[in-house]
């Protein structure tokens, strides 16, 4: 028997049995083999997916684990032993999307939706300067630190909702980048989002990485988005 595995997010020290495993594709593991994961070699997460997934209870239709809610399971600790569900019938295939570490990051990002709130000049110093991860990040939100922005109102609004990639502006100037465990809604004005195609990249950073964000417009947001998708379609393959 063997399972199919993929290791992918940040490069991690990996072997199977002392022997270098794959990295951001797909691999077997047979019965009696051992994976190892080490240390990071440069992002901050990695992703270890398993064909046939985790057997975990279901929640709201969903095996993850949302910590902040208390929804799912749990963290992890040392010495508890998980075990892998059943696999479909699917034909096996596999895919490759590369997604380079750099310490210094440029992300694409939509001005909005309340930029006009912003005192002239601040929209263009965020789009101009590099901001920092401070340690201060999760994956609800990461804290930049870097030229603060200044709004011709206070910063709070009516709470809508946000998206992924929206970029807060609290009291203090210093944008919040919303990761995906965001919450439903927020009450600070925004000044840009960071795009989908690149929201990715975001989530390698670590503290002391910076970003400096380049203006784009939702139509070449939604070109960006489709080239990534149509490069990982074209690395699908059959698994003999």
């Amino acid at each position: 028997m063997s399972i199919l595995r993929s290791v992918s997010g940040s490069a991690f020290e990996r072997d199977v049995d002392a022997t270098p495993a794959p990295y951001q594709t797909s691999f077997r593991l047979r019965a009696g083999e051992s994976l190892r994961i080490g240390a990071t070699l440069g992002g901050a997460r990695g992703y270890l997916a398993i064909r046939g997934g985790i057997d975990v209870p279901l929640v709201l239709g969903s095996r993850s684990t949302h910590v902040a809610a208390g929804l799912g399971g749990r963290v992890l600790r040392q010495g508890d032993r998980l075990t892998t569900g059943r696999a479909s019938d699917a034909p096996l295939r596999r895919a490759r999307l590369d997604a380079a570490y750099r310490s210094e990051q440029r992300l694409r990002a939509i001005p909005g939706p309340q930029h006009d709130v912003f005192l002239p000049g601040s929209v263009e110093r965020f789009f101009s300067s590099p901001y920092t991860v401070t340690a201060r990040s999760d994956r609800t939100g990461m804290r930049l630190q870097g030229p603060a922005l200044e709004l011709s109102t206070k910063p709070d609004i009516d709470p809508e909702g946000v998206v992924t990639g929206a970029l807060q502006i609290p009291g203090d100037g210093q944008p919040i980048l919303l990761g995906c465990d965001r919450p439903a809604t927020g009450g600070y004005a925004k000044v840009a989002t960071v795009i989908g195609a690149d929201i990715h990249l975001a989530a390698q950073a670590k503290p002391g990485d910076t970003f400096s964000f380049d203006r784009t417009t939702p139509e070449a947001a939604r070109a960006a988005w489709r080239e990534r998708e149509d490069a990982w379609l074209g690395t699908i393959e059959d698994i003999d």
